[in-house]
């Protein structure tokens, strides 16, 4: 299909200019009368002769058109108050003609409607729509048509009755009147103030609409109209619901695979959009119409027209928040067609696209395949750059909190740098919405122990900015979870160690907290144990000097993360098959856009759990994680946090606590539930330890250490 069609789609044509006809006789009046000057003609309007006025009136709608400077002149010599003077009852029906067919071109002019509707124009046209010649109605609604193009002359002709007197002309059956009146509705309606749309409602205009809608939808023009004013009047709630009374969505999702003009069938879909953003009805959609999701998807995957795209993807995604929509999105294959649209250059269909990846990962089997498509975490990448604007953002950092479940999309994610982005965009204190999916994706990424030791400095200082400048209780969440999953890492410890004083206020302070929910009931178990490390290293500071954190070397076969630049290369987007049409849809929230997973301590209880493992803390078959226990390490005054695999056994244990302490462990020792210290000497006693484990409230252990410090040679 071509790019080059009518615009705009949801509104009345700009062009819709009166034409005369040509005169052929050279020797003629009207010859002459087209050879005076504007003020001689508005001389002959104010003449008795009516031939005179006539032929006046005719050249001063040919100039309004063709002549740029027309309005003003007309408007200087008192031209306009000499046309509304014309449209009088005690002037002949040929005058009233004349004078109205100059206005239709004079009204094209945006301060000649005001000059118009001044001279007391509105009021006279709105009287002579009540004419019993529909000759006369026909361009009395005409000529109203173009006076309501400002959006304040909406507001006058609801106070001057024009609700009633559009009751009369649904009536008409001149169907030369019928487009006429279709346009003036459209109009009317068209970024109407909401009194309008109200007004339509109370006044019962909206059910002879819809009629016209059914009875005439062979006309592709008026139905386009019709569709356009319905597509305005469903954002008032009330019409909405009256218009669902009148088995309006049984008629729009029929004529959604019937339609056969790209602008109507863009309508269709951005009314579909609309009613699918409340839930109930969304659910009323799928059952009335058992193909309404397959035509969906059709559009979404091979419509040429990026806009209608546009408004079956935004239409898809809020279907998507059925099981039934996601069905059948799987059946027709069609996953795979749906994350390829991340990758496009518009982005507002690129957002949508991340709405509805977003609502499918509800679907857990779904989330897995989707994170398996090896462009997907690119794509989200990009999508979170500043070259985008923030709805996008958010969106594509809401589909990670589904999609960094998952382990190997984590890896994925890490090696096309989306830790470092995450890095930036958790330091975005300035935008709440964006710093707390940020904070999600990075608790995400830290529970699943893949971030690479030269970033985890990096996401450290970040975690703690965000316990520094945040006063959100979910932020401060995700920042202690992430420290104390990341105090593993050498260099996270001596980073947190070099902060402790800066951040202890506040962690500390959470064990007066009184929780009200269970994600916080789990914070405050775990600020506790974050806060008895920070008393300790501000204690016993590290020897660093401040600002200072020890990297260590990249270790062999560690995967390199490359840097993402700050913009992205976006190809300039072709113009626009709807240039005038309003491609962003309804106004913001009405993507059913989930909240982030995070939030939901069934999904992220404690550092206890692995990410990808169900609430009882055992990994998910599907998932293919390993649990990993959580360690407190008491050796004298000081304590260490780390997380070991379930498997281990206790010499690797050994070896490990050495490692983390610097020392030779003689032996070890863990509290059980009893509060008794009991020796770790073999195989029985791992397996003790693993039941108390699994009845521990808080999913951790204590374990102390006895040995001597290695003294380094040298």
């Amino acid at each position: 299909m071509a790019l080059a069609m009518i615009a705009p789609v949801l509104s009345v044509p700009k062009d819709t200019h009166m034409e005369y006809p040509a005169n052929k006789n050279s020797n003629t009046l009207a010859q002459k009368i087209g050879s005076l000057t504007y003020g001689q003609l508005i001389m002959l309007l104010a003449t008795d002769k009516h031939e005179y006025q006539r032929l006046a009136a005719k050249e001063i709608g040919v100039r309004s058109y063709s002549d740029p400077e027309a309005p003003e002149h007309i408007y200087q010599e008192g031209g306009i108050t000499q046309l509304v003077d014309l449209l009088g009852e005690d002037h002949s029906l040929m005058l009233q003609f004349s004078a109205i067919q100059a206005l239709i071109n004079v009204a094209l002019d945006e301060q000649s409607r005001v000059d118009i509707v001044e001279a007391g124009g509105l009021k006279r046209l709105l009287e002579l729509l009540e004419s019993e010649n529909q000759d006369l109605v026909r361009h009395a609604t005409w000529c109203l048509v173009n006076l309501l193009r400002s959006r304040n002359m909406k507001d006058m002709a609801r106070e001057e009755g024009v609700m009633g007197k559009l009751g009369r002309l649904f009536k008409t059956n001149a169907q030369e009147t019928r487009p006429y009146v279709a346009m003036l509705v459209c109009n009317l309606l068209d970024d109407a103030p909401r009194q309008n749309l109200i007004a339509f409602q109370k006044a019962g205009l909206l059910v002879p609409l819809f009629t016209w809608l059914v009875k005439f939808k062979s006309d592709r023009e008026l139905c386009r109209l019709v569709l356009a004013s319905i597509y305005h009047l469903i954002n008032e709630k009330e019409c909405l619901e009256q218009f669902q009374s009148l088995r309006g969505l049984q008629v729009i999702t029929k004529m959604l695979s019937v339609s056969d003009t790209p602008e109507n069938l863009y309508i269709i879909t951005k009314i579909i959009q609309i009613l699918s953003s409340d839930e109930d009805r969304g659910s009323a959609l799928i059952r009335n119409s058992p193909t309404l999701v397959q035509t969906l998807i059709s559009l979404l995957r091979h419509h040429p027209c990026v806009f209608i795209k546009l408004a079956a993807t935004e239409s898809l995604s809020n279907l998507a928040v059925h099981r039934e929509c996601r069905s059948t999105v799987v059946k027709e294959n069609s996953l795979r067609p749906v994350c390829d649209l991340l990758v496009h250059d518009f982005e507002d269909l690129a957002r949508a696209s991340a709405a509805l990846v977003n609502n499918l990962c509800a679907d857990s089997a779904i989330c897995l395949t989707i994170g398996s498509f090896p462009h997907v975490a690119r794509a989200l990448v990009r999508l979170t750059l500043p070259a985008n604007s923030t709805p996008t953002q958010q969106t594509a950092l809401s589909c990670l909190t589904y999609l960094l479940r998952n382990a190997d999309f984590g890896r994925a994610f890490l090696v096309v740098g989306g830790v470092e982005r995450l890095g930036r965009l958790a330091r975005m204190h300035h935008n709440p919405v964006v710093h707390q999916s940020a904070m999600t994706c990075v608790l995400l990424m830290s529970a699943h122990h893949i971030i690479v030791p030269s970033l985890v400095p990096d996401i450290v200082a970040a975690a703690i900015e965000a316990i520094v400048n945040s006063s959100e209780t979910y932020v401060h969440y995700c920042s202690v979870l992430s420290l104390v999953a990341l105090l593993e890492h050498p260099n996270a410890e001596e980073g947190v160690s070099l902060r402790a004083e800066k951040i202890l206020g506040k962690v500390g302070a959470y064990s007066e907290y009184s929780a009200k929910t269970e994600w916080e009931e789990v914070l405050c178990e775990v600020a506790a144990d974050l806060a008895s490390f920070l008393r300790h290293a501000v204690a016993s500071p590290v020897s660093l000097p401040v600002g200072q954190v020890a990297v260590p070397p990249q270790q062999v076969g560690e995967p390199v993360a490359p840097a993402i630049a700050d913009t992205a290369v976006v190809e300039e987007f072709p113009p626009s098959a709807f240039a005038d049409a309003d491609p962003a849809g309804p106004a913001e929230g009405s993507m059913s856009v989930l909240p982030p997973l995070a939030k939901d301590v069934a999904e992220v209880r404690g550092l206890g759990d692995s990410i990808d493992g169900s609430a009882d803390g055992h990994a998910s078959p599907a998932s293919g994680s390993i649990v990993k226990w959580t360690l407190k390490c008491i050796m004298g005054k000081t304590v260490k946090m780390m997380r070991v695999p379930s498997s281990i056994s206790v010499e690797e244990l050994n070896t490990m606590i050495g490692a983390k302490f610097g020392m030779d462990v003689d032996s070890l020792k863990f509290k059980d539930d009893d509060g008794d210290l009991v020796s770790l000497e073999g195989a029985d006693d791992m397996e003790f330890m693993a039941e108390c484990f699994d009845l521990k409230p808080k999913r951790k252990l204590e374990v102390y250490i006895e040995g001597k410090e290695v003294v380094a040679a040298g």
